[in-house]
């Protein structure tokens, strides 16, 4: 018989969540109301000010989305606008386009932090040895998905491959791979797979393949380049894959076949009576 253990409840404890408890208050719960009655008469910096306040008493985007009829895009979108300079403030509320403010500032924010990456990587070296070890992983080809393992001299021409397709991005503007950082290396593989062509090599597929993952990880070129270079010479540490039993038996087929080409020729006798004779020629018979 199994017998329930009874738990006692904590006094003043729900299951409620933050917003329900932010929108519990009357004061919290008035100024939602009047921010969905004025949306339509509002500007775009007055809507995101009151989402900021209400952001600051605890409310959630999911919560706001729901009880304001919003979608969270628009939601985040206008608490951005409103934590932008008052002059850009000002240029919107004077009719400027605030889609392209938020663009350039989105732009100037990525190079900020591409700057910073690849100081970070000439101080430390970290980002482009993670990078190099992944592609190390990727040629390896265990696990999933499905790949072809390399190593060696073919290695060596796969990252020449991706080397020239990063540079082909690279000068064309780059290419919008976007990947969690905290997805593991099945995901990333699973993620950056390119659609199969069906006249498609099985070499220039995996090349552009390696080069979706290296650019999702690393898009600054000084990282790629150094992380390339650094797996390059770590390309000691692929073993070459265990071959199968019919590629053993062509290899040895191919070396009895060379062994038999590099035997020189040499004339083959039928018999001895058909050599010459050697010596003295033999007297000839005397005629009687």
């Amino acid at each position: 018989m199994t017998v329930r253990r009874k738990v006692a409840k904590i006094p003043g404890r729900s299951n409620k969540t933050a917003f329900s408890r932010a929108i519990a208050n009357k004061e919290t719960k008035k100024r939602v109301m009047v921010l969905q009655r004025d949306w339509a008469a509002l500007g775009l910096v007055q809507r995101g000010k009151q989402l900021l306040e209400l952001a600051a008493l605890g409310c959630s985007t999911r919560g706001l989305q729901e009880e304001l009829g919003r979608s969270a895009t628009s939601i985040r979108r206008h608490m951005e606008i409103a934590k932008l300079p008052e002059e850009e403030r000002e240029a919107i509320d004077a009719g400027a386009s605030a889609k392209k403010i938020l663009a350039e500032k989105a732009n100037a924010e990525c190079r900020r932090r591409s700057q910073e990456r690849i100081l970070e990587d000439r101080k430390t070296g970290a980002l482009s040895d993670g990078l190099a070890t992944i592609i190390l992983e990727f040629c390896r080809a265990k696990g999933g998905p499905r790949r072809v393992p390399v190593a060696g001299g073919p290695a060596e021409q796969l990252l020449n491959e991706v080397r020239r397709a990063l540079y082909l991005s690279d000068a064309h503007g780059g290419r919008e791979i976007k990947v969690s950082k905290t997805k593991a290396k099945h995901g990333l593989f699973s993620k950056t797979r390119p659609p199969k062509r069906k006249d498609a090599f099985w070499f220039a597929y995996q090349a552009d393949w390696l080069a979706n993952v290296v650019w999702a990880k690393a898009p600054e070129l000084p990282i790629w380049e150094r992380a390339i270079k650094k797996a390059e010479q770590r390309i000691g540490e692929l073993k070459p894959a265990p071959k199968k039993p019919l590629e053993l038996w062509l290899d040895r087929k191919r070396q009895s076949i060379t062994a038999e080409q590099s035997i020189p020729w040499r004339p083959m006798w039928k018999g001895a009576g058909v050599m010459p004779r050697q010596g003295k020629p033999a007297p000839a018979p005397k005629l009687r």
